[in-house]
């Protein structure tokens, strides 16, 4: 049953907080918030985890919060690139239309014992935007541009496939399920996990 715990997500998770605590330095500036972010990732999925297998209890709404917490973490991230505070980028309203979205889906869109998917596609809409945004900036710059060194291109090429990817995913959801049904294969995981690897690699 830890096997469950432990599987490739998660492991990549914790990886990714290890790699962090050891990584990012006071030097880092907002990069180091990933550790405390990390550490609440690994949590809410143990918690999840813990629920599901031992209680035989979901919690959606654990999953539903971490869900808004990432959304706006992830805005705020990408919005302390020197590209989009040079434009002076206004990312406030997003947070709170993201943030007013959340509480409409949690409580009128869907059922409250359901997990919050149409917020975290409405949240990646939000910051594949920003990422775009700031991938247009970028590319227009009349100097040489060195990607390698620059970490906020690769952030947002991580995540802007992640939204793109988990965005389809949730559209054909009913599609999917099918096809998990006729060929006995957990495709949304499968999907999911092949992001959650590109994400983190690209970070």
């Amino acid at each position: 049953m830890i096997s469950q715990l432990f599987n490739t997500v998660y492991i990549i998770e914790l990886i990714a907080f290890f790699t962090a605590c050891f990584l990012l330095d006071k030097k880092t500036g907002v990069w180091r918030l990933f550790i405390p972010f990390q550490f609440l990732i690994l949590c809410v999925e143990t918690a999840g985890w813990y629920a599901h297998f031992k209680l035989n209890t979901p919690i959606p709404f654990v999953f539903s919060f971490l869900t808004i917490i990432s959304g706006v973490f992830y805005i705020y991230i990408l919005s302390r690139s020197k590209e989009l505070r040079a434009a002076k980028l206004r990312v406030w309203p997003f947070v709170v239309l993201f943030l007013i979205f959340a509480v409409a889906d949690h409580f009128w869109l869907q059922e409250l014992s359901e997990y919050i998917n149409l917020t975290e596609a409405f949240g990646n809409v939000i910051n594949g935007g920003i990422a775009c945004y700031l991938f247009i900036i970028i590319l227009k710059k009349e100097e040489i541009v060195n990607f390698l060194a620059d970490e906020y291109f690769w952030f947002a090429n991580g995540l802007l496939s992640y939204c793109l990817g988990t965005t389809v995913v949730y559209v054909f959801y009913q599609t999917l399920s099918k096809v998990n049904l006729y060929n006995n294969v957990n495709t949304f995981r499968a999907i999911n996990t092949s992001l959650v690897v590109l994400f983190y690699g690209l970070l």
